[in-house]
């Protein structure tokens, strides 16, 4: 099916993949991105619904992604509502984990996420400093463990890849295999 749909998306010249932007707020301080500077007033200028995006565009994969997603209290109705607007989709959502708690994970799962990709560039405090969270790395070790111990069985990590964590990257892959992530 998703082959069929992929092909008729195609010959329709529509996107395969969406990205909904829910909040240019961030509670993070990565030295990459500004989303940091967004005022917190900005929030109400943020869209109450991204189903009818996801209607029209009828994509096969859909990501939540910020700024920090999980800042949007009503992120889980969001995801309802575009789970429920697209038959045949893959939903996905991008964090840097600081405020995913197993339960909230659990109640994006259930409202429709279907892949929880947690941002991690480092294995140590490099991390915490990178993203201006003190504690970030094992906070996302620890919520990790306890989403997979709920069941929630497709959990990924993302990584920045620059010059000076290229050391990292196979301990993460190794740290992720651990992880069952």
């Amino acid at each position: 099916l998703f082959l069929a749909k992929y092909a008729w998306l195609s010959a329709r010249r529509m996107p395969v993949l969406v990205h909904f932007e829910v909040t240019m707020r961030c509670n993070a301080k990565c030295g990459f991105c500004d989303y940091w500077k967004t005022p917190a007033s900005a929030k109400e200028h943020e869209l109450k619904s991204f189903a009818d995006a996801a209607r029209f565009f009828n994509p096969m994969i859909v990501t939540f992604t910020g700024g920090e997603p999980t800042l949007r209290r009503d992120l889980e109705e969001l995801v309802a509502a575009v789970a429920g607007a697209v038959r045949l989709k893959y939903i996905t959502m991008i964090t840097h984990g600081a405020m995913l708690t197993p339960e909230r994970g659990q109640s994006l799962w259930d409202a429709g996420i279907n892949q929880i990709n947690i941002s991690l560039d480092y294995l140590d405090g490099r991390h915490d400093t990178a993203r201006g969270i003190p504690g970030l790395t094992a906070k996302i070790f620890g919520t990790v463990s306890a989403l997979r111990a709920r069941g929630i069985d497709n959990v990924r990590f993302n990584t920045v890849i620059k010059d000076d964590n290229l050391d990292q990257i196979v301990p993460i892959l190794h740290r992720a295999a651990e992880l069952g992530v």
